[in-house]
C-alpha cells in the first residue's frame, strides 16, 4: 500500500487531538459523480457507514411556514427538487433552498407526480393537485358531497395519464381529469400502493393485491398469499410490483400475477416481522432498501440476503421510517417520524468513524496480513466483520500509544508512537527504538529498512538475522521533521513546517541507497529561488512539486534551483487555501488536499486539468491527517475525525449541473420564483430595493454549492463566488435589466448562467415629458437667474459709481478745502475763479487779515492761535451776505467774495459790518481766558465792464489792505478813499 501523510498540525500536542470532539456522523456531498464505472456485485466486508444527512424539521420551520416533525411521503420532481409530505402541508427542497405549502390546509399523507409535471396530494378528507408548486391548486374535495360518500385519510396517490387514482383508508377512487368515481371498496385499510406503466396496484389487506384499471378494480392472481404476510411494502420496478412483508418473503408482480419470489433467510426475516415494514426502495445495483416502524433501515442485497443496518448504532438517530426515495447507485431519502435523512449507500465515498468502534483522531490506514488497520490516538485497531451488516473496528496493539503514523510490510506493522518506533505481529507489540517518531518509510529490500524521523534525528532501522538495528542517525539533521517523500529509490525529502526545514537525502546508486554510508544530505532552504514560506513536498507522477505561500514550485536538482510552476499555481490558487498533501493515483492522476476539500489532477497532452472525484463530498471543516492507496486503486483519506474509503469501482456517472433557480423575495416575505423564458417582469417605479434568492435543485452536498451573479448594465462583472445564495441591491433606477446567476459544485462545475429579464418603470420624473418640462423649467429658471444676476450687476455697478463719485467728492472737497476752518482754500478759488460770473451790481471782494496774530501764536500757543483762527470763520460765515464765498486765503488772512443783488448797495456797511463781528466779541479759549481780536481789511468792487480782471481786483484791494495795517489796523480801506473803523497803533 502506497501511503503518504501531511504534516500535523505542532500547535496541537496528542493528548489535545485525542481529546476533540468528531463532528456529526456524516454531511452528504454531491449530486451523483462521475464517470460511469460497472458496479460490482461482490459482497463488500469492509463496505464502511454511508454518508448520512440528517435533516431536522427546524431547519425548514419558520413562524410563516410552518413544517411538521413528520415527513410521510416523498416524491422526486423532473427538476430535481424534492417534494414531501408534511403533517404541516408540503415541502419542496431544492438543495440549497426550500419552499413550504399547505394546499390542503393542513396534514399531507401522500404526494406523487405525473410525467407532465401535474402533482397530486392527498391528506385528511382532502386531495387535490396542481400544476406549479403553490399556484392554483384545484381541490377535489367537493366530490365527496356529489359521490355521498365521506372522505378519509387519503395515505396512496396513484397519477396516471390520463387517469388518477386516490385512497383512502375505505375505498379507491378515480379522476379521470374531469369527475371523480368511486372503483374499489377495501375490506381492510388501504396504505399501501405502487405503480408501473399502464398499471395502479393498491394493497388491501383483507383481499390482496387489486390492480386498477380504467374504472375497474381486480385482485390480482396470487396474491391472496399477502392476507396472512404481515406488514408489507410495495414499490414498483422496472415492469413488476415488488412487495416485501414481514413473512420474510420478496414477491415480483406482474399485471398477470406471481413472477417469482425470493424467501429471506429466517433470522432477517423474524427482524423484519418484529421491526414492522413500512417501505420499500431500490438501491441500484446491489438490492433493496427497507424502512420499518421500530428498527430502522435494512440494505438487502439483489438476492434478499442482509448486506446493512442503519439504526441508532449506526448513526440513525430516528429510527421509524415512513417512505424511501431511491436515488439510483447514490443512495435514497428517508422520510421519517421526524425529519428526514439523505442516505448515501452504497455511496461513492463510506466513512468509518465511533459508530464502528474507532476512536477519534485517525491517524493513517496499512493493510497488514490482508486485513486493515488503522492508527489512531488510543493506539492501532483492525476492522472485522460485524452483526449489522457493517464492519467493526476492535483494538488490536498499543492501546496505551499515541500513534502518528501507521506503515506496513507484509504481515508487519510499523507504528510511530510517542513512545518510539514499534513493530506489531499477531497483535504483539516490540519496541525498536524508544525515541519519539513522527513518521516512517518503509525500503521493502532486501533487506528490509526503515526511515524515521522525530524531533530531532532522522535514523535508519534495519531488519537482519540478529534483528533490528539502527544504521545510525542521518547527518547535518538536528531538527523537528515531520514529513517524508519519496523522490525515487535514491532519493528523499524532508520537511517540517514549523521549523521551516527542508532537506534532500540522496545517495549516488540503487546499491548504496538507504544506508548511512554515502547518503548526501542538503539543507535546501537557501537554494535559489527557495521561497521564504514554509514548503511541502509533493509527490505527482510527473516529478515533486513544491507548495509555499506563493503557489506551486518545482526544483532542478542539476542547478539546485526552485522554479514557479505557474499551471499547478493557477490551478490550486492560494486563495483555495494551502497546499497540505497529494497522493497519485496512478500515470497521470493526483489527489490533491487543498485545506480541508480534496481535488483530483488529471495530465492530458502534457497538460493538468482538474477531474471530479468523489472524494470532494468528504465534509469539509475536519482537519486532514493522511491518505494511502491501495493497489487495486481503493483511496483511504484519514481526517480528524474520521476515516473515508473510496473505490473507484463503484463510480457512478455524473449528472449535468442544474441551472440555477432565481427567486425575488418581496417585502411581505413573499418569494416569486422567476422564469429564464418569460418576458421581461415589470416590478413596478423606480427607484427600487430589489432581493433575490438564488438555489439549485442539488441535494447532495447542497451546503458545498456556491454562486455568482451579476446585473447588467448596472454590472460588468460577477461577483466572487458566495456560499450564502443571496443578492441584494439597495437602489436600482429604471430601465431594462438582465440579471445572471451561475452556481459550482463540490466538483468546481460551473453551471450555465440563468438569465432573467427584470424592467423597472423610470419615475414621473425621469420621463419624457418630465425631461421636457424639466429643461424648460431650467432653461426659464437660467433666464430669471441671469436676469436677476443682471440686475444684481448693474445695481452693484451703479452703486460702485455713486460710491466712487461720493469718495471723489469727498477727495475732492478734501482738496478744496481747509480743515481748520472748513472754509474753501485757495486751490478751491484758483479753480472756481475761471466759471466767476460778475453781476451787473458787480462783485465785493475783500481780503481779511487777524491783528498782530504771530504774538498769538507766540505767547498763547498754536492750539490757540487754530482756536482763533476757528472763530473768525465762525463769525465771518455769520456775518456774510447772500450769494458770498469766504476762503481762507492764508495763515491768518481770509477772502470774501459777494455778489450783491440789489442796486445801490453799500459796500462800506459790508465792510464795517465784517470789521464789528470779528472785533466786537473777545474770543474764549480752553482756558476759559479771553482774547480781544481785531482785523484789518482792504476791498474792492469788480464791476461788470471790468471783465474777468478779479486777480487786479485782488491786488488792488490787498493794496487796500495795507493801507488799513498802516493806517493803525482794525480798519478796513477800499476805493476811492473808503474808510471804516477804528485805529490800532500797535506794531504787527
Amino acid at each position: 500500500m502506497q501511503s503518504r501523510h501531511p504534516v500535523h498540525d505542532d500547535r496541537i500536542t496528542a493528548m489535545a487531538c485525542f481529546a476533540r470532539h468528531a463532528a456529526a456522523l456524516v454531511l452528504a456531498a454531491c449530486a451523483c459523480p462521475f464517470v460511469s464505472v460497472a458496479a460490482s456485485t461482490e459482497a463488500d466486508l469492509e463496505q464502511g457507514l454511508p454518508l448520512l444527512k440528517t435533516i431536522a424539521p427546524a431547519t425548514f420551520d419558520s413562524p410563516l411556514s410552518p413544517v411538521g416533525p413528520q415527513a410521510f411521503d416523498l416524491e422526486r420532481l423532473a427538476d430535481g427538487s424534492l417534494l414531501v409530505a408534511n403533517n404541516e402541508g408540503l415541502l419542496r427542497l431544492l438543495g440549497t433552498g426550500s419552499r413550504t405549502w399547505s394546499p390542503l390546509r393542513g396534514v399531507v399523507f401522500a404526494v406523487s407526480a405525473r410525467a407532465d409535471g401535474t402533482v397530486f396530494v392527498g391528506g385528511v378528507a382532502d386531495l387535490g393537485y396542481f400544476e406549479r408548486f403553490g399556484r392554483d391548486f384545484v381541490s377535489l374535495a367537493p366530490w365527496a358531497e356529489k359521490l355521498g360518500l365521506p372522505f378519509g385519510e387519503f395515505w396512496v396517490v396513484l397519477p396516471g395519464q390520463p387517469d388518477t387514482y386516490f385512497a383512502d383508508r375505505q375505498r379507491a377512487y378515480r379522476w379521470d381529469g374531469k369527475a371523480m368515481s368511486l372503483v374499489y371498496a377495501a375490506r381492510g385499510e388501504i396504505r399501501k400502493g405502487a405503480a408501473i406503466a399502464g398499471l395502479a396496484v393498491i394493497l388491501d389487506p383483507g383481499a390482496g393485491l387489486i390492480a386498477l384499471t380504467g374504472g375497474t378494480a381486480r385482485r390480482i392472481d396470487g396474491s391472496e398469499a399477502l392476507l396472512e404476510a404481515g406488514d408489507c411494502a410495495l414499490i414498483g420496478a422496472d415492469a413488476s410490483i415488488v412487495s416485501l412483508c414481514g413473512d420474510g418473503a420478496l414477491r415480483f408482480w406482474s399485471t398477470q400475477g406471481l413472477q417469482r419470489t425470493v424467501v429471506l433467510d429466517a433470522a432477517l426475516a423474524s427482524q423484519l416481522a418484529q421491526a414492522h415494514v413500512m417501505s420499500l426502495a431500490v438501491v441500484e445495483p446491489q438490492g433493496y432498501a427497507v424502512g420499518t416502524r421500530t428498527s430502522g433501515l435494512f440494505l438487502l442485497g439483489a438476492g434478499g440476503e442482509r448486506v446493512g443496518r442503519l439504526s441508532q448504532s449506526a448513526g440513525l438517530d430516528d429510527i421509524r421510517i415512513f417512505d424511501l426515495l431511491g436515488l439510483g447507485t447514490d443512495g435514497l431519502w428517508l422520510a421519517r417520524d421526524y425529519g428526514l435523512a439523505l442516505v448515501e449507500w452504497p455511496g461513492q465515498v463510506s466513512r468509518y468513524d465511533t459508530a464502528i468502534g474507532l476512536p477519534r483522531v485517525p491517524f493513517g490506514v496499512a493493510r497488514a496480513g490482508g486485513v486493515m488497520h488503522f492508527g489512531t490516538a488510543r493506539g492501532i485497531y483492525r476492522l472485522t466483520s460485524a452483526e449489522n451488516g457493517f464492519p467493526a473496528a476492535v483494538p488490536h496493539a498499543l492501546s496505551d500509544e499515541v500513534l502518528f503514523d501507521l506503515e506496513a510490510a507484509g504481515p508487519t506493522l510499523f507504528a510511530a508512537t510517542r513512545k518510539g518506533l514499534y513493530a506489531v505481529e499477531d497483535g504483539s507489540a516490540q519496541l525498536l527504538d524508544p525515541r519519539l517518531c513522527y513518521e516512517i518509510l518503509v525500503h521493502a529490500g532486501p533487506p528490509l529498512r526503515l526511515l524515521v524521523v522525530s524531533d530531532r534525528d532522522a535514523w535508519i532501522m534495519e531488519r537482519g538475522a540478529a534483528g533490528w538495528r539502527s544504521l545510525g542517525n542521518l547527518p547535518i539533521i538536528r531538527s523537528e521533521i515531520r514529513r517524508i517523500v519519496e523522490e525515487s529509490p535514491t532519493a528523499v525529502w524532508l520537511s517540517s513546517r514549523s521549523a521551516r526545514q527542508l532537506y534532500r537525502v540522496s545517495w549516488p546508486s540503487v546499491a548504496s541507497a538507504w544506508s548511512i554510508d554515502g547518503a548526501r544530505v542538503e539543507d535546501l532552504r537557501s537554494a535559489a529561488g527557495a521561497p521564504a514560506d514554509p514548503i511541502v513536498p509533493l509527490k505527482f507522477p510527473d516529478g515533486l512539486a513544491f507548495a509555499a505561500a506563493p503557489g506551486i514550485f518545482r526544483f532542478d536538482a542539476a542547478a539546485r534551483e526552485f522554479a514557479p510552476d505557474a499551471e499547478l499555481t493557477k490551478l490550486l490558487p492560494r486563495e483555495r487555501g494551502e497546499v497540505r498533501d497529494a497522493l497519485s493515483i496512478d500515470a497521470d492522476r493526483v489527489v490533491v488536499v487543498q485545506h480541508d476539500s480534496y481535488r483530483m489532477l488529471h495530465r492530458s497532452g502534457g497538460k493538468w486539468e482538474l477531474l471530479t472525484t468523489p472524494l470532494a463530498r468528504i465534509p469539509r471543516g475536519a482537519s486532514p491527517r493522511s491518505l494511502a492507496l491501495e493497489p487495486d486503486g481503493t483511496v483511504w483519506v484519514a481526517t480528524s475525525d474520521a476515516i473515508y474509503r473510496h473505490r473507484p469501482r463503484t463510480q457512478s456517472a455524473l449528472p449535468s449541473l442544474p441551472h440555477p433557480r432565481i427567486e425575488l423575495a418581496r417585502d411581505t416575505g413573499e418569494a416569486r420564483e422567476l422564469r429564464a423564458d418569460a418576458a421581461p417582469l415589470d416590478l413596478g417605479v423606480a427607484p427600487m430595493r430589489l432581493s433575490f434568492r438564488f438555489s439549485n435543485a442539488i441535494l447532495l452536498a447542497a451546503e458545498q454549492v456556491r454562486f455568482r451573479s451579476r446585473l447588467t448594465p448596472l454590472e460588468r462583472h460577477f461577483s466572487p463566488w458566495g456560499a450564502t445564495p443571496l443578492r441584494e441591491f439597495a437602489y436600482v433606477p429604471g430601465g431594462d435589466y438582465t440579471l445572471e446567476v451561475e452556481a459550482r459544485d463540490v466538483f468546481d462545475r460551473v453551471s450555465a448562467p440563468t438569465r432573467v429579464r427584470l424592467h423597472l418603470d423610470a419615475p414621473w420624473y425621469q420621463r419624457t415629458w418630465a425631461a421636457v418640462l424639466a429643461a424648460a423649467m431650467l432653461i426659464l429658471g437660467m433666464a430669471v437667474v441671469v436676469r436677476a444676476n443682471d440686475r444684481r450687476l448693474r445695481s452693484r455697478a451703479a452703486a460702485l459709481e455713486q460710491l466712487v463719485r461720493e469718495r471723489t467728492r469727498a477727495l475732492e472737497e478734501a482738496s478744496v478745502t481747509d480743515l481748520l476752518t472748513g472754509l474753501r482754500n485757495r486751490r478751491y478759488f484758483d479753480a472756481a475763479v475761471q466759471e466767476l460770473q460778475v453781476g451787473r451790481n458787480g462783485v465785493f471782494a475783500a481780503l481779511i487779515d487777524v491783528d498782530h496774530f504771530k504774538r498769538i501764536n507766540d505767547t498763547l500757543g498754536h492750539d490757540v492761535g487754530d482756536r482763533v483762527l476757528q472763530k473768525i470763520a465762525s463769525r465771518l460765515v455769520q456775518a456774510a451776505p447772500r450769494n458770498s464765498a469766504l476762503f481762507r486765503w492764508g495763515g491768518e488772512e481770509f477772502l470774501m467774495l459777494a455778489r450783491p443783488n440789489v442796486d445801490g448797495f453799500d459796500h462800506v456797511a459790508l465792510a464795517c459790518g465784517l470789521l464789528d463781528c470779528i472785533g466786537r466779541t473777545p474770543i474764549a479759549t480752553d482756558a476759559g481766558e479771553t482774547i480781544a481780536v481785531t482785523c484789518s481789511i482792504g476791498w474792492e468792487i469788480l464791476l461788470p465792464r471790468d471783465g474777468a480782471a478779479l486777480r487786479d481786483a485782488l491786488r488792488r484791494a490787498d493794496a487796500h489792505l495795507y493801507e488799513a495795517k498802516r493806517g493803525g489796523r482794525n480798519r478796513a480801506h477800499g476805493p476811492g478813499g473808503a474808510v471804516c473803523g477804528g485805529t490800532e497803533t500797535a506794531s504787527d
